[in-house]
Order: structure tokens, then sequence, then C-alpha cells
């Protein structure tokens, strides 16, 4: 998946687990809550599973991740939220 710099996700979940690894750039990932964590190159991470969040892509480089899912087959892996 590319972020491109500067973009924001929308809001939206995922009712199945999913992994990531950080290939490039600056991933901020945020719940409705307000908490925020930083990701950058080289850090892998654990996505919220059936929890609204969204993310943004910091600083001048596009954020290229590689996602892993764990769900049936037609099950959808992520689901867009109202805001």
């Amino acid at each position: 998946i590319q972020v491109p710099s500067g973009v924001s996700l929308a809001w939206h979940y995922h009712p199945v687990i999913n992994a990531a690894f950080i290939l490039q750039g600056t991933l901020e990932l945020k719940l409705k809550d307000g908490t925020k964590k930083i990701y950058r190159k080289g850090d892998a991470l654990i996505e919220v599973v059936n929890t609204i969040h969204a993310g943004r892509a910091l600083g001048p480089k596009d954020v290229d991740l590689v996602v892993f899912y764990a769900g049936e087959n037609a099950m959808p892996t992520t689901v867009l939220a109202e805001p």
C-alpha cells in the first residue's frame, strides 16, 4: 500500500487482524479518542481490529508499507466509517 506524502486516509476499521511493515516514510495512526502513534521506516505494527482509526503520511516521503491480512475468503479487509 502506498500513502502519498501529506495524504490523510479516511476513517476506517479492519474486521480482520492485520500486520504491516513500513518500507519507507513516516505514518501517523490515530484513534477516535485522540490517541496517536508514529511509525517509521523499518517499524512493524499490528493494527487494531474493529476499532475506527485513520492514518496520515507525515514528512516529504510517501509511505510504502506491506500489509498482511488474516481473514476469510470474500470478507472485507477494510471498511470505511463515518468521521
